[in-house]
């Protein structure tokens, strides 16, 4: 199954390949995938924790930041991603 053009309104500008990326805390779903996303005109950059399960790509959160290289910098942190663009 494709990655999705939009999550939850937003275009999807990049996403990583599949991986675990752990928990959010209160939450048991797993994130499988990150996107790095954008509403329409909003100049804000989101990143988009997603899980992979049931064929589908539900955003479980998202963090605010002011460009795509910060959202990448901030999920540096789970070690090297891999992004593909859209």
């Amino acid at each position: 199954m494709a990655f999705p053009n939009v999550l939850d309104g937003a275009v999807v500008l990049e996403y990583s390949d599949g991986g675990n990326y752990g928990t959010i805390e209160g939450d048991p779903r797993e994130i499988r995938y990150l996107a790095v996303c954008r509403y329409g005109r909003d100049p804000g950059h989101y990143l988009f924790f997603c899980t992979g399960s049931d064929g589908g790509y539900d955003v479980v959160i998202d963090d605010l930041f002011g460009s795509v290289e910060e959202c990448r910098a901030s999920a540096a942190r789970f070690g090297d991603v891999v992004w593909h663009k859209k």
